[in-house]
């Protein structure tokens, strides 16, 4: 059977099925393609999304994220040149941060860190009375609405800092 007589014979045996068959199919195939590509953009969308969320409620006006690598299924997370600006203070940024989580964890409200890579971050802490001064940002520690079910517990296993400085001063 020649590839002409093949094309031809699946093209009749599609006009053959009923109406409804081949709208399911269509609709199906359409549905997986969809799927395929929320599954390959959202991940990195919702990354920057709540990245960028979580630095404003910490006070910083302007955040830039270079590029993101998620790998959900495998739990590796690569952040590459990330900034943030609070509205007075020094920026705060770094080049790389690369770490592995376990998802289990995550349903319990604990981001458990198997390894963390940061590269290129500097910080300069200030504790001054009951303040914290990040960069020159103060930042609120506190819960907002006193609700203690909204904490988060965090755990890391392995931490890697690489041309990286930390400042610790308290007055």
């Amino acid at each position: 059977m020649t590839e002409t007589n093949l094309a031809k014979n699946l093209h009749q045996a599609w006009n053959r099925q009923p109406s409804r068959r081949r709208l399911a199919a269509k609709v199906l195939i359409l549905g997986t393609l969809l799927v395929t590509a929320a599954l390959a953009f959202l991940p990195e969308a919702g990354l920057r999304w709540g990245l960028s969320s979580a630095m404003q409620k910490l006070g910083m006006a302007e955040t830039h994220l270079a590029s993101a690598d998620i790998a959900l299924f495998n739990g590796r997370l690569v952040i590459r040149s990330f900034q943030a600006s609070p509205k007075i203070g020094q920026t705060l940024g770094l080049d790389r941060l690369d770490f592995s989580f376990r998802w289990l964890p995550l349903l319990k409200r604990e981001v458990s860190v198997e390894s963390l890579d940061l590269a290129g971050l500097s910080i300069n802490l200030k504790h001054e009375g009951d303040k914290l001064i990040v960069n020159g940002a103060p930042i609120d520690l506190k819960p907002s609405g006193g609700n203690q079910g909204s904490v988060w517990n965090f755990d890391i296993s392995a931490l890697n800092l690489t041309d990286s400085q930390i400042d610790l001063a308290t007055q």
